[in-house]
């Protein structure tokens, strides 16, 4: 059987829409894998976001479960627009209850850094010149989409 899953930014804009193929006994983790690869996202960024109304589905409920809501199902995350350097800016959704250092990772793998420099960039707001994110704080629920900036750490304004 077909679900559509809307892609859906927290104030309900539909993003992006995908048929996933799923079997009434699949668990909501088996088709949160099928649409994370349609979407591009990772699937821990599913669970827990995925749902109808104000339901959200658990990542043990079976496909039969959540059907008897409707073959349609929401999926609401936050964007992330990332800049380094010279390249151009990258778009990601993410769990709003996911860390910043997932984005900062992710930052990373996208722009193609090497693993042994990584550690030493970090993730401003805004602007490179924007404040330090604290990378062990939940994204949080953003409207629109943020901007941040993987940068070499420099002195703090006013420190």
């Amino acid at each position: 059987m077909k679900i559509t899953i809307d892609l859906q930014e927290l104030t309900g804009k539909i993003i992006k829409s995908i048929e996933v193929e799923a079997e009434p006994h699949d668990s909501i983790a088996t088709a949160a894998d099928r649409a994370a690869e349609g979407i591009g996202i990772m699937p821990e960024d599913i669970y827990g976001n995925l749902g109808i109304g104000d339901i959200f589905f658990k990542r043990e409920n079976t496909v039969s479960d959540c059907l008897r809501h409707g073959p349609r199902w929401h999926l609401r995350l936050v964007c992330v627009e990332a800049h380094f350097e010279g390249d151009p800016p990258e778009r990601q959704w993410f769990s709003p209850r996911r860390k910043w250092e997932v984005v900062h990772r992710w930052a990373c793998r996208r722009f193609h850094v090497a693993a042994d420099a990584c550690p030493n960039l970090v993730l401003r707001a805004d602007s490179p010149d924007g404040g330090l994110l604290n990378e062990n704080q939940p994204i949080g629920e953003l409207r629109g989409c943020k901007t941040v900036w993987l940068i070499a750490p420099g002195p703090e304004p006013n420190g």
